[in-house]
């Protein structure tokens, strides 16, 4: 099921209903796993990118 999904006071909100148990982003690269491999990639240019941070900092 992909659509809106009601919650209080007539507001909604996007659900995609995964056939994983795996929560979060880990059920959703599952679910599109050609997805995975692009967006792990934008993660690691985001979050261990060039940085003031050393490693430890930024974790």
């Amino acid at each position: 099921m992909v659509g809106p999904v009601p919650i209080d006071q007539g507001i909604s909100m996007p659900h995609v209903t995964l056939p994983t148990d795996q929560p979060g982003i880990r059920g959703l690269f599952r679910f599109r796993p050609e997805t995975a491999v692009p967006l792990n990639g934008l993660v690691e240019a985001l979050l261990r990118g060039p940085s003031t941070l050393t490693g430890a900092n930024a974790s």
